[in-house]
């Protein structure tokens, strides 16, 4: 929006992580051994949605028939009504899923953390906004509560803001929408990590301090003494 200033006027404080609020939600149940869960915590709605991802998923159930009996999706928080008209479970039905997805609706905070704590993979799905809006399109905020949860990151983005953070910090794996064949493979690849015991990891720790609230804090305050004593 301004690009007539130079850069180096700019410094950017994103949004982050209260490292106190994952002390509750750190004694939930670890993951299921025997299911190789995925878990999306927010609100889906209008341009914001999971079609892309559920059509890949039936995609890995046909090239590894085993994982559809081990492998559930669970999408914590309230699931509306889509740009094409339709809903969730209007692609369940459509795509075969039913006994896979379990949609869990609106929970507390605090909740929400713990079924992020017991996934083995979180999805975030960010919506397709035409070009002009790809660098206006808020970040979404459980990006951050994911990378505290320390699980690999699966997202789905277009060009923009979320793209580039998620690049620049290697907060996860990110892909295209349309790109059905390469989410596939890497749902697969993923399901084949689980079954073998692998643990990938999530972000860095570098990364993860960045983001902390205390740290966001510090270069906050960093700024505002720099006003008061130029």
């Amino acid at each position: 929006r301004y690009k007539h200033n130079p850069a180096t006027v700019y410094d950017t404080i994103y949004n982050g992580f209260d490292q106190d609020d994952f002390t509750t939600a750190g004694n939930a149940p670890s993951p299921t051994p025997d299911r190789f869960t995925i878990v999306h915590a927010g609100r889906l709605y209008a341009e914001r949605t999971p079609r892309f991802f559920l059509e890949a998923l039936s995609m890995a159930f046909q090239e590894n028939p085993a994982m559809r009996d081990k492998t559930t999706i669970r999408f914590v928080g309230s699931c509306e009504t889509y740009l094409d008209g339709k809903r969730i479970e209007d692609y369940v039905r459509e795509l075969g899923l039913d006994g896979t997805v379990e949609l869990v609706g609106p929970v507390s905070r605090t909740r929400s953390l713990e079924y992020q704590m017991q996934a083995h993979l979180l999805l975030l799905i960010i919506g397709i906004v035409p070009p002009a809006m790809a660098l206006t399109y808020g970040i979404s905020g459980k990006l951050f509560d994911y990378a505290a949860c320390k699980r690999p990151i699966l997202t789905l983005a277009n060009e923009g803001a979320t793209r580039e953070l998620i690049v620049t910090h290697r907060l996860g794996d990110i892909f295209f929408h349309e790109d059905l064949p390469a989410i596939r493979d890497y749902l697969v690849h993923a399901f084949q990590q689980f079954t073998d015991g692998v643990n990938p990891g999530g972000p860095d720790a570098r990364s993860l301090q960045e983001f902390d609230f205390r740290s966001l804090a510090g270069r906050m305050s960093q700024h505002l003494d720099m006003e008061i004593n130029p």
